[in-house]
């Protein structure tokens, strides 16, 4: 977690305010990343980019087409 997502859960009760929903969601800054801890943990299917920290998170939910 960066020191600055350490400062704001600091500050905030999480999932109170608007916008703050992914503060407590593991963070990957490459698809390399996200790849490789799919690969390690069971039950996720993909990556995608948030919209609000746009990091990474991982999902169980497959794409939607």
């Amino acid at each position: 977690m960066s020191a600055g997502a350490r400062k704001r859960r600091a500050h905030m009760q999480y999932g109170k305010a608007p916008g703050v929903q992914c503060l407590g969601k593991d963070r990957y800054h490459s698809q390399a990343a996200a790849q490789a801890a799919i690969a390690k943990i069971p039950g996720f299917a993909r990556a995608y980019r948030c919209r609000i920290c746009t990091y990474l998170h991982l999902t169980s939910k497959e794409l939607r087409t």
